[in-house]
């Protein structure tokens, strides 16, 4: 599935009784999201135990963050879910990203409250953001839309 049927989904469905959910209920979505999509998860250490089980099917995690890294390791350590290709060191996605790793030239989301939607598009507007091309490879997940991914059926 491309980024394109994504934004699409994730609009289509509106705001229809979205629980309030927390940062870590958010983690635990994408995760699910990201395994049932065939992919390795890494979930930050510290966030790990936080995981709301409630939401999902339990998903396994990867312990170690991808190989060739190893200069930016601490901004990856930092980023809340990582997609990573199965059994490789290719990251596919990332999630609520320190924007400092311009060499990662993979797409990826910003995930939020749907009140920073207005600082994300400000952010983008930004010459560094535009003369760099980061604004191109970036997307706005807010709460909800994370919420209605999963409910789609994303996850089994």
């Amino acid at each position: 599935m491309g980024w394109e049927q994504v934004e699409k989904l994730v609009n289509l469905t509106g705001n229809k009784n979205i629980p309030d959910l927390s940062h870590s209920q958010i983690q635990t979505l994408l995760g699910a999201i990201g395994t049932n999509k065939d992919y390795d998860v890494w979930i930050p250490a510290n966030d790990r135990l936080k995981l709301d089980w409630k939401l999902t099917q339990q998903f396994n995690l990867r312990e170690n963050l991808p190989y060739g890294f190893e200069r930016i390791q601490d901004i990856l350590s930092e980023i809340d879910v990582i997609w990573i290709k199965k059994g490789a060191n290719d990251v596919k996605a990332l999630f609520d990203v320190h924007l400092t790793a311009p060499e990662l030239r993979t797409r990826f989301s910003i995930v939020a409250n749907i009140e920073r939607r207005s600082l994300f598009v400000k952010q983008l507007n930004r010459p560094t953001f535009r003369t760099s091309g980061l604004g191109d490879l970036c997307t706005f997940l807010d709460y909800t839309d994370v919420h209605n991914w999963h409910q789609r059926g994303a996850v089994r």
